[in-house]
């Protein structure tokens, strides 16, 4: 990396803060932008009366070299485990199976704290500046790079790298000053994509009211089912304390898109009732979470070769619209932006 490169990445999700780390050698000064107030995206981990749970992406694989780098290697590993059960599967009836073999016995880490540690600890090893509360209004072309406008604030950066959805991505390209020919390629590249909608419904109930099961989380297999993924986060480690439970149902995009404005009880209500029906048991939970993610799973990607259009005008690309919708294929998307041109080029 050449003396005096100030990169600038906006969105603290798992990508962004992946790219932030896969720069910390480079002798840039890094500074992460992200407009909520805590780093995680869709690693939400979230705490109510004392239990952890997780209400976007559920346990981390370590099957790419990236990943498994971070993860296994480099980041401080106190706090990570192995879930160390299965996931199982169910058909749009409700009939519980055994999941996959192969996939059942890969472990499925995460951190006693919560998911939301990985962003967490990557962002804290990358020596980067952290700007949390500070959503980027617009890029303005310069004749050495790029100024982000975050609030009233404007910086000079020489390269910006852009991991949040691919929607703010493309609108934030419109509000920028890139060439016109370029950001015509690169927002059809990243109008191409298309998320899943996902509400996540968290019950909190006693223990006592769960039978035994030989699994920790279902999976729907047809995608015809109301719920798409069931999980049941004391079984994580250090996730919830003796005596309680907490069940985590992500509900299928259809499901979820017909109720995204509803109110909290209509949702929870119809949540609960679809929990009892596939478990087969009466779940009265004494408090429920909502998190509506509007853009939850890619469900068709963004054009790689329409936003390879940006890289000379110092502007790459990283996130789950590139790649799918998995914790270590965003964080190697991460990664490979911070190793593209020019950032790449100049080191």
């Amino acid at each position: 990396m050449m003396a005096g490169m100030r990169v600038a990445i906006i969105g603290g999700g798992v990508s962004g803060c992946a790219a932030a780390w896969g720069l910390r050698t480079s002798g840039a000064e890094v500074v992460l932008f992200e407009a909520a107030a805590a780093l995680g995206g869709r690693l939400a981990t979230r705490v109510r009366d004392g239990c952890r749970f997780d209400q976007g992406a559920q346990y981390l694989k370590t099957d790419t070299p990236g990943a498994a780098r971070a993860i296994l290697e480099d980041l401080p590993r106190d706090g990570l485990a192995d879930i160390g059960r299965e996931v199982w599967t169910f058909d749009a009836a409700g009939i519980i199976a055994p999941g996959d073999p192969a996939q059942n016995a890969q472990p499925k880490w995460v951190y006693r704290s919560g998911l939301q540690t990985l962003c967490e600890r990557l962002a804290a090893a990358s020596g980067a500046r952290i700007e949390t509360a500070s959503p980027v209004q617009a890029l303005r072309r310069t004749a050495t790079g790029w100024d982000v406008v975050a609030h009233d604030s404007v910086a000079a950066f020489t390269t910006v790298i852009i991991t949040v959805p691919a929607a703010a991505a493309a609108g934030l390209v419109r509000r920028s000053s890139l060439h016109a020919g370029a950001a015509g390629a690169v927002t059809a590249a990243l109008d191409a994509a298309a998320y899943r909608p996902i509400i996540s419904v968290a019950l909190g109930l006693a223990a006592a009211a769960l039978p035994e099961r030989p699994y920790y989380a279902l999976v729907n297999a047809d995608r015809r089912h109301a719920i798409s993924w069931l999980a049941f986060e004391h079984d994580k480690p250090g996730y919830v304390p003796a005596g309680r439970a907490v069940i985590v149902a992500q509900m299928a995009a259809p499901w979820s898109a017909e109720r995204m404005n509803l109110p909290g009880a209509d949702v929870a209500a119809g949540a609960v009732r679809e929990a009892r029906r596939l478990l087969g048991q009466d779940i009265a939970p004494d408090w429920v979470e909502i998190e509506r993610w509007r853009e939850a799973l890619p469900e068709t990607l963004s054009g790689a070769t329409g936003l390879a259009a940006a890289e000379s005008h110092g502007l790459c690309f990283a996130g789950d619209h590139l790649t799918g919708g998995r914790v270590h294929l965003a964080l190697e998307s991460g990664l490979r932006a911070a190793a593209a041109p020019p950032l790449g080029a100049s080191r």
